[in-house]
């Protein structure tokens, strides 16, 4: 299941929640790219939302493939980290512009993420090149190639 919220930026929160509650852990796709409102807590709700829970697994996990958080201005890095840690099947990532986005964001990406093959970083301003690097260098460690078949990076530092 696919959910494009992008036209729609100004839809209350007690929508949007209701949409991730009840379809929750069997949405794919989530695209919530100009959401200037959603704050960390809102993330970290509709993340929480996303989980498909399993005894089994210690860890909840959502089973977002494709996430687009482009214009989402109000996150923090915490929160972000919160949704990527949960979202180990994501292939396609676009943070855009998101000052959330450090070096850090990188190295779970690199730990959690490892079938990443689409992710856009372009103009994040609090990461630069050491990020990539380290993602690129644990997959190395891991015996593995990165799966990333197209990044965007125009306009970090020391790239």
């Amino acid at each position: 299941m696919d959910v494009d919220l992008r036209s729609f930026p100004a839809l209350p929160r007690e929508t949007v929640q209701r949409i991730t509650k009840s379809a929750g852990p069997f949405i794919q796709s989530l695209n919530i790219a100009g959401f200037v409102d959603i704050d960390s807590e809102k993330l970290m709700d509709l993340t929480n939302d996303l989980c498909l829970m399993t005894p089994q697994v210690s860890l909840s996990y959502t089973q977002l493939r494709n996430i687009n958080l482009q214009g989402c201005t109000g996150l923090t890095t915490r929160a972000l980290h919160h949704l990527l840690i949960r979202s180990r099947s994501l292939e396609t990532l676009n943070v855009k512009g998101l000052s959330a986005v450090t070096n850090t964001t990188c190295e779970v990406l690199a730990t959690y993420c490892a079938a990443l093959r689409k992710l856009n970083m372009d103009r994040c301003a609090n990461m630069d090149a050491e990020g990539v690097h380290f993602m690129a260098k644990t997959a190395t460690l891991r015996g593995e190639h990165l799966q990333l078949r197209e990044l965007h990076l125009t306009g970090l530092k020391h790239t």
